[in-house]
């Protein structure tokens, strides 16, 4: 688990670039509108009318900002809220208990299987004009005439340079590029479901670039909207996550492994524990847990005063050496964050490291 920072210019530019593409589906839809072959809802209008008005403010959100951005709508614009979800199940939870009737009858109308053009129901045909807009399949297309072939998304998550997922911190996420084409880009997770919340699609701080694990098999379209999880973006991690227990680790000369094992730190935030255990970190860290002693015992067993003198007779600087061996004792360095259990061994530093 790792916090993310997005450089403002990023946000500028990517909000700008993406605005452009949602401004001209709008546009389009107005038109189709007037013209009378698309029917929009006057709940619709009035969401897309103040959207257009700064698309790409909208994009650039934060995530705080997002929340509250939902929560104004709910207030606001109800019917645009709920109706564009696609499904009252899923966004059942954030309905007034006075306003489910209407809801449930309108859901009636909804049928199940189908394209959501071909159903009648205003859950389907707002959801899909919704997606329609805010277009996830123009956004992570490949552009044809680029050289290297990328999509905007694949753009994005370059300009981010990251390498490991930052929910787990087990897995490499980079993308790779040849010089004609962009081979792979890492999953792009919505914090806030896009099967939910279709709307904040392409806002960009509701982006998460992550592993196939945790953003495919545990994560999917769980919805975090208002449920207080850790959000790489919006907060700091904890300092330390792991601890290494058991009766093998104390007062021993070298840990035992059999004997040892990793739990979460009792004293972090409730976020961070939250999301912790939703990703099922602990269960996924056992298999790391020879890893961690095996770390934790050349922390113990080669203090840095013996890493100062091996640092001498190669004629190195100290803190290059402690850096290539994962060992650095500097609070601001965060190479950590780029390599795959770079955390857990960070937290071994924390627990282990003498001087």
């Amino acid at each position: 688990m790792i916090s993310l920072k997005i450089p403002h210019a990023v946000i500028a530019q990517y909000a700008k670039d993406i605005g452009v593409n949602v401004t001209d589906a709008i546009e389009k839809k107005f038109k189709q509108h007037d013209a009378g072959s698309v029917n929009l809802l006057k709940c619709e209008l009035l969401f897309y009318e103040t959207i257009a008005l700064d698309t790409a403010a909208f994009l650039a959100l934060t995530p705080s900002a997002i929340e509250a951005e939902f929560e104004a709508l709910y207030t606001a614009i109800p019917d645009y809220a709920v109706l564009a979800s696609g499904s009252l199940p899923k966004i059942e939870r954030h309905i007034p208990l006075h306003l489910l009737p209407r809801y449930k009858k309108l859901w009636s109308k909804h049928r199940a299987g189908g394209k959501k053009e071909r159903c009648l129901c205003l859950f389907c045909k707002v959801s899909a004009r919704a997606e329609s807009i805010f277009n996830w399949s123009k956004f992570t297309e490949k552009n044809p005439d680029a050289v290297p072939r990328e999509s905007l998304a694949g753009k994005f998550v370059k300009s981010l340079a990251l390498t490991v997922c930052p929910y787990c911190s087990r897995n490499y996420i980079a993308p790779l590029t040849e010089p004609t084409n962009a081979v792979y880009r890492p999953d792009l997770d919505h914090f806030y479901a896009q099967s939910i919340y279709p709307y904040f699609a392409l806002c960009l701080y509701n982006l998460i670039p992550s592993c196939s694990a945790c953003n495919c098999r545990i994560k999917g379209d769980a919805d975090f909207m208002l449920n207080k999880y850790f959000h790489p973006y919006e907060h700091d991690a904890p300092e330390q996550l792991f601890v290494l227990d058991g009766a093998g680790v104390h007062n021993v000369q070298r840990i035992d492994a059999s004997s040892a094992f990793l739990r979460l730190q009792t004293d972090i935030d409730e976020r961070a524990k939250k999301s912790a255990e939703f990703f099922r970190l602990p269960l996924a860290y056992e298999s790391h847990l020879r890893e961690a002693c095996h770390f934790a015992d050349s922390l113990r067993l080669i203090p840095t005063a013996a890493l100062q003198e091996r640092a001498r007779l190669l004629k190195v600087d100290l803190s290059y050496l402690m850096l290539i061996l994962n060992r650095s004792d500097d609070p601001f360095d965060e190479s950590y964050k780029h390599r795959a259990l770079g955390k857990l061994m960070r937290d071994m530093q924390l627990l282990f490291q003498k001087p």
